[in-house]
């Protein structure tokens, strides 16, 4: 004769097997579901990555709101810099970076030297020197101002001249949200937060970044301040052995 209390001690111990076989399948069944899921996401990713980048021209007027907009303007708000005179195709003229403050110390700087400089040297100078350290600032001035002002490089696309549509392949950057041109090795700067092409690096001293339309600028500018430093070095020993001798 059986136990009662055996039985169902055995009862609820099959209960409890089958309770938990029960939680382990739905667990399986669970992770198997996020694995499809997740499978299913990397496909798409992966889809929406070829699809990245464009060739078609009629596809880029079709997502891209720059191109939509096709108007003019004098004044913009472009990621964090300032843009100013913008022509129909949204191509600003002017460009000012958001570190706009940097430029203006630094030219006040090199600017009042330069003047005290003259100022307590200039009638010991030979006109050499004297003719010397003008054309030498006026290159730095024109050069730093250019840069700071001068549109480094945002994107404008090449349109062709029977179509009237962009050439090139195109790629979307996620922070301008825009499409970009992959052959002009155009990057995303996120100082300014603008795309530029041709970027080289971000400098704090000019404003903003260095791209292909002030790329040749900045370069003269460096070579400037080096020739104002050894000219002031020059200047200065020629002064010297003038005031000595008179």
């Amino acid at each position: 004769m059986e136990n009662p209390e055996l039985t169902k001690i055995n009862n609820i111990h099959n209960e409890s097997k089958l309770s938990k076989s029960t939680k382990n399948a739905e667990k399986y069944k669970k992770i198997s579901t996020d694995e499809e899921n997740q499978d299913e996401t990397q496909i798409d990713s992966i889809t929406i990555e070829k699809e990245d980048v464009i060739t078609s021209s009629s596809d880029f007027y079709s997502i891209n709101p720059i191109s939509i907009e096709n108007q003019s303007y004098y004044y913009k708000r472009l990621g964090n810099t300032f843009s100013f005179f913008g022509d129909k195709n949204g191509d600003p003229l002017i460009i000012i970076g958001p570190h706009w403050p940097m430029y203006l110390c630094f030219c006040s700087f090199v600017s009042l030297g330069m003047i005290l400089f003259f100022y307590y040297f200039w009638k010991y100078l030979h006109i050499f020197f004297q003719i010397t350290g003008i054309i030498t600032y006026c290159i730095y001035f024109i050069s730093y101002t250019y840069i700071f002002l001068m549109n480094p490089g945002f994107p404008k696309h090449d349109l062709d001249s029977r179509t009237g549509e962009p050439r090139g392949k195109f790629r979307f950057c996620g922070e301008c949200k825009m499409w970009v041109n992959i052959e002009k090795k155009t990057n995303h700067c996120f100082d300014c937060n603008i795309c530029v092409e041709g970027y080289d690096h971000h400098c704090p001293w000019t404003g903003k970044c260095i791209g292909k339309r002030n790329a040749n600028a900045f370069y003269v500018f460096v070579i400037s301040i080096l020739f104002i430093f050894a000219y002031i070095v020059c200047a200065i020993t020629n002064a010297q052995s003038r005031m000595e001798n008179s």
